[in-house]
């Protein structure tokens, strides 16, 4: 909401007054109405009432998306939305942030806000499992210490760091960490039964041979090896 739109609530509400983000209106009864931001008329066509509560801080396509959830994408986009909406104060904070946004004059999706930060979070926590289920591994099977794991904290406790520094910016809660570790244990579990079931003796460096050719004299051809 810019100063001209500001001022003229000021002036059509008497007794109304200018609030961080807009203008607070009395209502009977001691309640106040505050307007901090407004939407183009036609933005809102076709929404739902419940629909439009997200319009601060979604794009018209997001919310739309919402009414036939397809993929984790959509599920996600659902829980940070009604959490947002949730909280009067988150939904100035992004609803300022969007408008801060669309000012560079890039279309706004709450999405795309998230999806950057979160890719990359998310990635340094799958590699910290996957560093300690190799780790796990070696024990049993002829694997090559990683060097990263002689000179780095042990990856679980990276993880926890991590979780802890990242807070409420992490893409995963705590009780998702912990599913995450289990999940882990599960294939730790099961690995031995379909590495035995495999036809090939080497299963273990066949594939990444291609990738490793140092680790083998003759590096293995894509369609005629493999």
């Amino acid at each position: 909401m810019d100063e001209e739109e500001v001022e003229r609530l000021l002036k059509a509400f008497p007794g109304s007054k200018r609030a961080a983000q807009g203008v607070l209106i009395d209502l009977p009864g001691g309640n106040v109405f505050h307007v901090y931001g407004r939407t183009q008329k036609k933005e809102l066509e076709g929404l739902t009432a419940q629909e439009q509560m997200l319009m601060p801080f979604c794009a018209k396509s997001e919310t739309l998306r919402l009414r036939n959830l397809r993929s984790p994408y959509d599920y996600l986009l659902r829980v940070r939305a009604e959490a947002i909406a949730d909280s009067p104060r988150m939904v100035r904070v992004m609803a300022k942030r969007r408008r801060l946004f669309e000012a560079t004059g890039k279309a706004w999706a709450l999405t795309h806000y998230y999806h950057f930060a979160d890719q990359i979070a998310l990635a340094g926590m799958s590699v910290l499992v996957y560093v300690s289920m190799l780790m796990r591994l070696k024990k049993s099977y002829t694997l090559k210490t990683l060097p990263v794991s002689e000179t780095h904290p042990d990856p679980i406790d990276r993880l926890w760091a991590l979780t802890d520094y990242l807070g409420t910016r992490s893409p995963l809660n705590k009780a998702e960490v912990n599913h995450m570790l289990v999940v882990g244990e599960q294939l730790l579990e099961i690995f031995p039964r379909l590495l035995h079931s495999a036809a090939r003796a080497d299963l273990l460096t066949f594939y990444g041979s291609i990738y490793l050719p140092g680790s083998f004299k003759r590096m293995k051809v894509d369609r005629i090896d493999f």
